[in-house]
């Protein structure tokens, strides 16, 4: 029987998380075998929240309430949920419900069946849609397929609410964008169907019920801030991957809509710098497996820099046994082939263990069924979607012999410069020891980020 886990992240509304959401989970017909309700919310707001979720009956459903430890928002708050139920049910699949939204009560029952009768991994159901309080609702069908050409432009009725997907394909995904500050529902979508190989099935029963009221500060909200750093960000994202057309007609709609111009800089603040506790001097000496991986570019100098920044930082490190993957993603020129494996020879004569899977490799393992992917894909470079998940399998099967190996997947442009926002917003150089910070975090008691 397919297992279901309710996923809610919820931020500052403990009166409405109570009533709406996790009332109409309660009532579902086909509970749900894991609630996660996952508290985003300021420090004020989170006793009331863990005694919503303790003092909630809900048979046959186990409930686990977790704090946001990632990203503040949703995605980071979605994301908690995602990896701590990996680690208990991989299986399952994923339903989230916005902390102000609510489900019809056949709404998992019907999910289920669809998802059991058309061997699925992702299903959506229509939307309900409340503008405002006391005034008509307006009813919203899910597209019959997802179209990257859609997606790009806007949203064709999948969000938060009605996401049902089985959690292996959004972990394949990439799981939520943090950087996204709204716009997350369309992002996934197309790195979804991105991997070219998504089950998908539109299911046009409105079961569930999005509340648009105006009554409170939403992401969605026109002219807010969080609205608008997402749509610029959503457009620097995938500007590259429009059309003429399709730029217009998302900026059109940008403007017209929420009031936002994507094109002009996004602007970033300089986050807070936490203060991690001191490493237990104990662990100090402890054995670490690092298998670090990346994805090449065109530009080979690239992870040239990166092999001697983890050498330098990380490798010839008392009791440290450092391995790197390298994803070769750069194109099928010749020239800039041997440049790489010229690059991948010179690292390993200076001490970290790299190995390359290489264009070949990865046809080879597409052949025999270990991805999928089309030979119009392998014929190019590979999207984001794909090529990360190519980089997760093969250091999995990297790490997987190793006792305890912590996995860090970097971009072949990261330098380990050790720079920190200081006071004034000044950037700092700091001599940070990862090795002890790896070492303190892979044990018990301590966090892996």
């Amino acid at each position: 029987m397919t297992s279901i886990a309710a996923v809610v992240a919820t931020h500052n509304r403990p009166e409405l998380l109570a009533g709406r959401a996790l009332a109409s989970i309660a009532g579902q017909t086909r509970r749900p075998d894991y609630l996660i309700v996952v508290d985003d919310s300021d420090a004020d707001f989170r006793c009331a929240n863990a005694e919503v979720v303790s003092g909630l009956c809900i048979p046959d459903t186990r409930k686990i309430y977790l704090e946001n430890l990632r990203t503040p928002g949703a995605s980071g708050a979605w994301n908690t949920a995602l990896f701590h139920l990996h680690r208990i049910d991989p299986s399952a699949y994923v339903a989230i419900l916005d902390d102000d939204d609510s489900w019809v009560k056949t709404y998992l029952e019907r999910c289920a069946q669809v998802i059991a009768e058309k061997d699925l991994d992702m299903v959506a159901a229509g939307l309900v849609f409340h503008r405002f309080q006391d005034t008509a609702s307006e009813v919203y069908h899910p597209p019959v397929s997802l179209e990257v050409s859609d997606l790009l432009v806007r949203n064709p009725h999948i969000q938060g609410s009605n996401l049902f997907v089985r959690l292996r394909r959004l972990l394949e995904a990439g799981g939520f964008d943090e950087t996204l500050t709204s716009t997350t529902d369309r992002d996934i979508c197309i790195r979804l169907a991105d991997l070219g190989s998504i089950r998908y099935s539109g299911l046009r029963e409105n079961l569930v019920h999005h509340y648009a009221d105006n009554d409170r500060p939403r992401l969605s909200t026109p002219g807010s801030d969080a609205k608008r750093a997402g749509l610029r960000y959503f457009f620097r994202k995938y500007r590259g991957r429009m059309t003429d057309e399709q730029q217009g007609a998302f900026l059109e709609r940008s403007r017209m809509l929420f009031d936002c111009d994507p094109t002009k800089p996004v602007i970033v603040p300089a986050p807070a710098m936490p203060v991690p506790p001191v490493p237990d001097p104990s662990i100090s000496g402890t054995p670490l497996t690092l298998v670090a991986g990346a994805i090449t570019s065109r530009d080979t100098g690239l992870v040239e820099r990166l092999l001697n920044s983890l050498a330098d930082k990380v490798g010839g490190r008392e009791g440290v046994n450092l391995r790197v993957v390298v994803l070769e993603n750069g194109g099928h020129d010749p020239f800039s082939r041997q440049k790489l494996q010229d690059v991948v020879d010179q690292a390993n004569n200076n001490g970290p263990n790299v190995t390359v899977k290489t264009l070949e490799k990865q046809a080879a393992d597409v052949e025999a069924g270990v991805f999928a992917a089309t030979p119009e894909q392998l014929s190019r470079r590979k999207s984001i979607a794909l090529s990360r998940t190519m980089l997760q399998h093969y250091l999995f099967m990297e790490a997987k012999p190793q006792q305890e190996a912590v996995v860090w997947i970097l971009d072949d442009d990261v330098v380990l410069e050790s720079l920190a926002y200081g006071a004034g917003d000044s950037v700092e150089a700091h001599d940070v020891d990862y090795v002890s910070e790896m070492r303190w975090r892979r044990w018990p008691g301590g966090l892996m980020a």
